[in-house]
């Protein structure tokens, strides 16, 4: 039969999920569905994991014939990696990505606490035979800059993910993931920035004399992306 509309529907405690998709089925918090959610993505369509090479461009020409993904491994020293992917060639290491993410949803993060994170997963055993090979990537809501790591924002994958689907219409569940992200809680405006509002304080004076803006230290500008002066 052609042209039947469904429509389906998710009943929890907390209400009901109306055109409910497979990612609505994941268990855990927000932080560790989106993690399952996305590393599910990159095991039914690995060539989005080339996507990702873009951000490192020291391994853009890597290839390999074999990818294992973990999502939520345990770690060696009972850590929680939240996506990691292994690359093979001929069995032999090529390279190995760790995705550290924070939740689509999770305001202002300090990049300090999630350097450290992926560190303590480069040491770990599981790794030992990428010795070298081994790259980090970090994914959060806001833009965060890394002297260590590669940074990407929930809203730049999605972007790149809807143009893989422009491209490949037949890659439904690339859809339907960026869907679920965005319509998480329906509270999520992807198009949100962290900005730094910084009082003019003592120097307030100058302000009014000259009207040039005078910041009043630099530290409270540190690691920011966008500046507003007040």
């Amino acid at each position: 039969m052609k042209n039947i509309k469904t429509e389906y529907r998710i009943y929890r405690n907390n209400g009901v999920k109306l055109n409910a998709s497979i990612f609505d089925f994941i268990d855990g918090d927000f932080e560790t569905k989106q993690t399952k959610a996305f590393s599910y993505i990159l095991k039914n369509y690995p060539d989005i994991i080339k996507k990702l090479f873009n951000f490192i461009p020291i391994i853009n020409n890597q290839k390999y014939d074999e990818v294992r993904i973990d999502a939520e491994l345990r770690t060696e020293h009972k850590k929680r990696s939240d996506i990691l992917i292994r690359m093979y060639r001929n069995k032999i290491p090529i390279v190995a990505l760790i995705i550290e993410a924070k939740s689509i949803k999770t305001g202002v993060t300090k990049i300090d606490s999630i350097e450290k994170q992926l560190e303590e997963y480069f040491n770990d055993s599981v790794l030992n035979e990428f010795n070298g090979k081994k790259h980090g990537i970090v994914l959060t809501k806001y833009e965060l800059v890394s002297d260590k790591f590669s940074c990407i924002t929930w809203n730049k994958l999605i972007t790149d993910l809807n143009y893989y689907y422009s491209k490949k219409p037949k890659s439904n569940l690339v859809n339907e993931f960026t869907d679920y992200l965005i319509k998480i809680n329906n509270t999520m405006e992807y198009y949100e920035k962290e900005v730094a509002s910084i009082p003019a304080q003592h120097t307030i004076e100058n302000v009014e004399k000259y009207s040039i803006y005078h910041r009043p230290t630099d530290m409270d500008a540190i690691k920011k992306i966008y500046i507003c002066n007040v």
